[in-house]
Formats: structure tokens, C-alpha cells, sequence
């Protein structure tokens, strides 16, 4: 066995220049472990630059054996395992799995405008989609707030009317709401004047549309205006032939006597609806104080309130939208 060695060693000393000893040695070298060392492979120490057979990084790396023809040598030990990589079919599992749970979220937070609300869940639903195309009219914002609102009401949680708790502060505070029929205001008086009875009514259907969804979710829908008890029956059919009220359903909110206020007749609505929103198109249609301004800006805290109970719309009678 010494002449063995002393050959192998001899060999191993010439390395760069006879490549026929490497043929008669490098199988036992590698086998016992001699150049595939992780710490040498890995950085731990400079590697051996001679011609020896090494190991491919990703299969150290991964724990795969380094084997001779004669005998294969222990699997080498990873300082930083690499985490493993899913196969194709896991990962298509993973993404649909993302893609249903993303949408289940949308779903979640939507509430359908073409049927009765969802029953209460735990998440309280503010932000319902509207159906296309949107309404020019400034409906569209006004029947999304209305649908929110009656979705919290039906949870139970607090409602803020449209009205002020207290007018002559300024500071933009809101009613609470008690009753648990829910409602909505629409002004059909455009500024300074009231609607001409007379005039053919154009069609509505777009906006038509959207009111159907209040009241099928019951939401009351209260048309208010300037005019006397005793023009309802004008105002009723102008309703009908825009398509706003084509069952004669709605509440129709008039003055009953000269000295009669919008602003009582308002006060008188909310008192039996919980009044969650008031469309008109100027401010004097949510609250009468606008009227005895003498500058707007005195009243800034109530610019709050556009948007969140109050809404400008065009008005809904006496022409197109």
C-alpha cells in the first residue's frame, strides 16, 4: 500500500501538468470528501482552483450528493437553504385562491341596486355601487348616500338626519335620527320660483330608475314644494307623465295653509321618517336660514354637509334634466 500513496501524492503535486494520474486518482479524492467541501463551495474559504470535478452550486445548495464512479460522498450540509419553490400546479392553486379571496372582498362592500338590501353583516356597508351609465342629474350621489344610509339603519347603528339640530349655530351639527322608516326629500321648486304645472313633462327614465331602487328598499320618497295642497293633483300627474312617480306612490310634501313654511313641512317629514338626504338646486332647499344670510361664508361649518345629506340636483320637473 506505501508505494500506493506515495503515487497518489505524487500525482496530486503535478495536478497541472499530468493529466494522466488525475484519471488514476481523482475518483478516491473525490469520494473521500477531499474537494467537495461546503465551506470551500460556499465561501467560508478560498476554493481549489486545480482541474478537479466539483459539485454544481445549485445541487450543494439544494443538499444533493456529489458521487464518483466508485463511491458517493455524504450529502453536503447548506449554510442558507433556499426556500422551496412551488410546482406549477401549486402555484396556479395559490393565485386563483388570491383571485377569489380579492373578490369576495369587492363583493362584500357592494350593495345591489336591483333588489332588497343584504341582511345586516358584521361590516357595515358605506360605499354601494351604482349602475351605469351615472347620471348627469346629481341623483346618482344622492340615491347612493340615501342606500347607505337605510343599510346602517337596518344594522342598527346611529343615523344622522339632514337636518340641523340647531340652525342658528352654524356649526354644521345634525339631527339623530329615531324613526325607523327611512326617507328622502326632492325639492321640485327651481330658484326663486316654483315649477310651471302646465308644462309637458320630459321623460326621466334614467333618474326614474334610481328612485325605483329607493323604494324598493324602502325608502321613502317625499316630493316637496312651494305650491298649495290644492295643486296636488297637477303635481301628481306631471310626476306620472316624467316617469319620476308612475304609480302615484310617493308622498307629496305642499303647503297647506299661506303662512306655511318648507322649512315646517320639512321639520314635519323628518319628524315621521328618519329624513336621510335632501336633493334640491340651491341651499335655501336643505334649511331656510340660507334665506337670511347676508354672507354665506358665515356659514362654512355647513359646506360638511354637501355630499353627506345634502345633494345638488337639477331640478326634476319643468324640463330635460
Amino acid at each position: 500500500m506505501r508505494p500506493i500513496v506515495l503515487t497518489s501524492l505524487a500525482c496530486l503535486a503535478m495536478t497541472p501538468l499530468l493529466s494522466g494520474c488525475i484519471a488514476a486518482v481523482a475518483a478516491p479524492v473525490v469520494g473521500g470528501g477531499l474537494i467537495a467541501g461546503s465551506s470551500a463551495i460556499r465561501g467560508d474559504r478560498e476554493p481549489d482552483n486545480s482541474d478537479q470535478p466539483q459539485a454544481d452550486d445549485e445541487k450543494v445548495s439544494s443538499g444533493e450528493v456529489v458521487a464518483s464512479q466508485d463511491r458517493a460522498a455524504p450529502p453536503l450540509p447548506s449554510a442558507t437553504p433556499k426556500p422551496a419553490t412551488p410546482s406549477p400546479v401549486e402555484a396556479e392553486e395559490l393565485r386563483a385562491s388570491t383571485r377569489a379571496m380579492l373578490q369576495s372582498v369587492r363583493e362584500a362592500e357592494l350593495v345591489p341596486l336591483n333588489g332588497p338590501l343584504p341582511e345586516p353583516s358584521a361590516k357595515a356597508v358605506r360605499a354601494p355601487a351604482l349602475p351605469a351609465p351615472v347620471s348627469p342629474s346629481g341623483f346618482d350621489s344622492f340615491v347612493a348616500h340615501a342606500l347607505a344610509a337605510r343599510t346602517l339603519q337596518r344594522e342598527g347603528e346611529e343615523v344622522e338626519a339632514a337636518l340641523l339640530s340647531n340652525p342658528a349655530a352654524l356649526d354644521g351639527k345634525r339631527q339623530i335620527c329615531y324613526s325607523p322608516r327611512a326617507g328622502v326629500l326632492i325639492d321640485l321648486d327651481p330658484k326663486g320660483a316654483m315649477f310651471d304645472t302646465k308644462l309637458r313633462q320630459a321623460s326621466h327614465d334614467e333618474i326614474a330608475g334610481l328612485l325605483a331602487t329607493l323604494r324598493s328598499n324602502s325608502v321613502t320618497i317625499g316630493w316637496i314644494s312651494g305650491h298649495p295642497a290644492a295643486k296636488a293633483g297637477a303635481i301628481r300627474s306631471a310626476l306620472k307623465e316624467s316617469g319620476l312617480d308612475a304609480e302615484g306612490a310617493d308622498t307629496l310634501v305642499l303647503m297647506r295653509y299661506p303662512e306655511d313654511r318648507k322649512q315646517t313641512r320639512r321639520a314635519e317629514f323628518a319628524a315621521s321618517h328618519c329624513l336621510v338626504g335632501i336633493a334640491g338646486d340651491t341651499r335655501s332647499d336643505f334649511d331656510e336660514l340660507y334665506r337670511f344670510l347676508r354672507d354665506e361664508k358665515g356659514a362654512v361649518a355647513l359646506e360638511t354637509l354637501i355630499g353627506e345629506g345634502w345633494f345638488f340636483t337639477a331640478p326634476a320637473l319643468g324640463k330635460a334634466p
